[in-house]
C-alpha cells in the first residue's frame, strides 16, 4: 500500500539516517541490484580473457627472456583492444547500476515497492542518457579549469598563474558540486543529458555546501567500510601471498557492492530535499495525496 512520505528539510546528519534506513528495510533488495553489475562485468571480462587467450598473457611483462614477444606489435595492440573493451563495457555497466539504485532509493523513499528487475530494467534505459552526461560533465570538470590554467601560464605572471591555480580549484568544486545530481535527474525525471546538468545545477543552488559536507562524509564513510571488511578477511594476517590477494580482492568488491546503494541512495534523497527546499515537493504531495483520498 503507498505511503506518502513526510518530507521536510533535511540537514547532512538526516539524510545519511534516511538512506540508512531505507537500507536496513529492504537490504537484499539494494544488495542484489548493486551486485548483479559487478557479475554481468565479471562475465564479459572472463569471455573477453578467453577470447583474447595468449595475447593476454601479461604475466611474463618482467621476464627478460621474452621482452621481444611481449613487444610484438599484434600482442600490444591486442592488450590495448581489451583494455578498451572492459572500460566500455564497465562505464555502461555501472551506469546502469547507479540508475537502478537510484530508481529503487526513490520508489522506497516514497514508501512505494519495487522489485530488482524493474529497478535494473530502468536503470538500463536511463544508462544512455547517464553516460552521455557523464562525458559532457567530465569534459567540463576537465576543461574548465585547465583553461584557467593556460590563460594565465601565457601571461608569463607568477601572481596571475597562482591566482589561476586557486580558481581553477575553485571551478572545479563549483562543478563538481552542481553536478552531483545528474544521474537522479536523468533516472528519476528522464531528462536528456543537456536538460540533466541544467537541472542539477538549479537545484544545487543555495545547497553546494551541504553536497560538499555530503561527499566528505561520504569519503570518511567509505573509508570506514573498507576497514571493516579488510579486518573482517584478516588479509592482513594471511602469510600466505595469493590467499591474502584473493581475500582482498574479495573484501574490495564486497565494500563495492555494499557501498554502492549508500551512494546513490545518498544523491537520491538530496535530490529530493532540494525539491523540498526550493520547489516546496513537500507540499505538492500532500496536495497529490489529498486528491487521491478525495
Amino acid at each position: 500500500m503507498e505511503q506518502t512520505p513526510v518530507l521536510r528539510p533535511l540537514g547532512i546528519g538526516d539524510v545519511v539516517d534516511r538512506v540508512f534506513g531505507m537500507y536496513r528495510a529492504r537490504p537484499l533488495l539494494f544488495i542484489v541490484v548493486s551486485g548483479i553489475p559487478y557479475l554481468v562485468l565479471a562475465i564479459v571480462v572472463a569471455l573477453l580473457g578467453v577470447g583474447f587467450g595468449e595475447a593476454l598473457d601479461f604475466g611474463t611483462l618482467t621476464d627478460p627472456a621474452t621482452v621481444e614477444q611481449n613487444l610484438d606489435p599484434e600482442a600490444v595492440a591486442s592488450g590495448l583492444t581489451f583494455g578498451l573493451i572492459v572500460f566500455l563495457v564497465a562505464i555502461v555497466v555501472f551506469s546502469v547500476q547507479s540508475a537502478a539504485l537510484v530508481h529503487a532509493a526513490s520508489e522506497r523513499y516514497h514508501g512505494r515497492e519495487t522489485t530488482i528487475g524493474e529497478s535494473l530494467r530502468i536503470g538500463l534505459r536511463a544508462s544512455p542518457r547517464l553516460i552521455i552526461a557523464g562525458i559532457l560533465a567530465f569534459l567540463g570538470l576537465i576543461l574548465g579549469p585547465t583553461a584557467l590554467v593556460i590563460a594565465a601560464a601565457l601571461t608569463q605572471q607568477a601572481l596571475v598563474l597562482a591566482v589561476a591555480g586557486f580558481a581553477a580549484i575553485f571551478v572545479f568544486f563549483l562543478l563538481i558540486t552542481s553536478w552531483m545530481l545528474v544521474p537522479v535527474v536523468a533516472t528519476v525525471e528522464g531528462a536528456g543529458p543537456i536538460r540533466s546538468l541544467a537541472r542539477s545545477w538549479r537545484l544545487s543552488t543555495g545547497s553546494r555546501w551541504r553536497v560538499l559536507g555530503l561527499l566528505v562524509l561520504l569519503i570518511i564513510l567509505q573509508g570506514v567500510i573498507g576497514i571493516v571488511f579488510a579486518f573482517v578477511f584478516l588479509a592482513s594476517f594471511i602469510a600466505d601471498p595469493l590467499i591474502r590477494t584473493v581475500l582482498q580482492q574479495a573484501a574490495n568488491l564486497l565494500t563495492s557492492v555494499v557501498w554502492a546503494p549508500v551512494q546513490w541512495g545518498t544523491f537520491t534523497v538530496l535530490y529530493y530535499d532540494t525539491r523540498v527546499r526550493r520547489e516546496a515537493y513537500d507540499l505538492s504531495l500532500a496536495a497529490e495525496a489529498l486528491t487521491r483520498g478525495s
